[in-house]
């Protein structure tokens, strides 16, 4: 059953599932769209389009059928994007689900395996470093320099000394 699976496995199940949705309903939405549109005249008021906007989102309907809220599918679609270290990491509770979740918006392969060398050197990977690695990541300005920076604990004191100095 699902909740036997790792979490990885868990992760690449509704993955999976998700893009087959996914893709599924981008057909049935184009189909019925373009039957709206040719049945133009046909068209009592109870267009097929209506039916689109009810309909609940792929990963409301996942959230569903696993038990989950539809947040935590989204969390898990976007983790089984790591590389396979630190997914190995993920499923023996080395790296949190948060920290999962936060070192997964590190789109680049090459900074995700740079990470992973890291942490085999003994780094430790905590909630707070993985939303700094989020952070940078999004801003773009993620380097490997930065990499090390966060883990060392360098970053970090550095965005709470700034964030002090702010509010003097």
């Amino acid at each position: 059953s699902f909740s036997d699976l790792r979490e990885s496995e868990r992760a690449f199940c509704l993955k999976q599932h998700y893009d087959a949705l996914k893709s599924q309903g981008k057909r049935t939405d184009l189909i019925n769209e373009i039957d709206a549109l040719l049945n133009a005249d046909d068209n009592d008021g109870t267009s097929a389009l209506s039916e689109t906007v009810t309909k609940l989102r792929t990963d409301e309907k996942l959230g569903e059928k696993y038990g989950l809220n539809r947040d935590k599918v989204a969390k898990y679609v976007r983790i089984a994007g790591l590389i396979p270290p630190l997914l190995e990491r993920f499923d023996r509770g080395e790296i949190t689900f948060l920290a999962a979740y936060d070192i997964s918006f590190i789109e680049s392969k090459e900074y995700q395996e740079i990470l992973e060398e890291y942490l085999q050197g003994g780094y430790r990977l905590d909630t707070k470093k993985a939303a700094l690695f989020h952070s940078c990541a999004k801003e773009g300005n993620l380097t490997e320099k930065m990499i090390v920076e966060i883990l060392s604990g360098e970053k970090s004191e550095t965005l709470e000394a700034a964030k002090s100095k702010t509010f003097h």
